[in-house]
């Protein structure tokens, strides 16, 4: 397996994000979006560039604890922003409508077969304050080392 990365940074960061994230996505498999200022920079530039995500299975890194048509849910960003045109073949929300408990569990339970085949993309952030994909700095869950996903 080999491992790429980019690192943007300047006022071009997010069309180079975008354009660098559509040559990158595979004609299938599986790819990960995160939520937060980057995508919603990069999520709009990247609808409107033709890629074809019909093929691929989308999975989100992180959550809110909020229902889905919720204004601060990554999944509802990345519906209206990117995933409402580019129709990618499936879409798995992590349903923070949930107890925060219960829903990592079941993501934990929808990750398994397709990331125990491997991730094809894995789109993250960083926030303010250094944390990525919901991982913040000596936060409990940075202890976890079994399960997929973790309130």
């Amino acid at each position: 397996m080999s491992l790429t990365y980019s690192v943007f940074s300047s006022e071009e960061w997010a069309d180079a994000a975008a354009s660098h994230i559509s040559k990158a996505l595979p004609a299938s498999g599986s790819v990960v979006l995160t939520g937060g200022s980057a995508a919603r920079r990069v999520y709009p530039l990247l609808a409107h560039l033709d890629a074809d995500w019909s093929g691929l299975e989308v999975f989100f890194s992180d959550e809110r604890c909020v229902p889905p048509d919720h204004p601060e849910s990554n999944y509802r960003m990345a519906s209206e922003l990117l995933l409402d045109r580019a129709q990618p073949g499936a879409v798995h929300r992590m349903r923070g409508e949930l107890d925060p408990g219960a829903a990592a569990a079941e993501y934990h339970d929808a990750l398994v077969g397709p990331v125990g085949a491997g991730l094809d993309l894995l789109l993250l952030g960083m926030g303010g304050d250094c944390h990525i994909g919901a991982l913040y700095p000596d936060a409990p869950s940075l202890a976890e080392r079994s399960a997929l996903c973790t309130a």
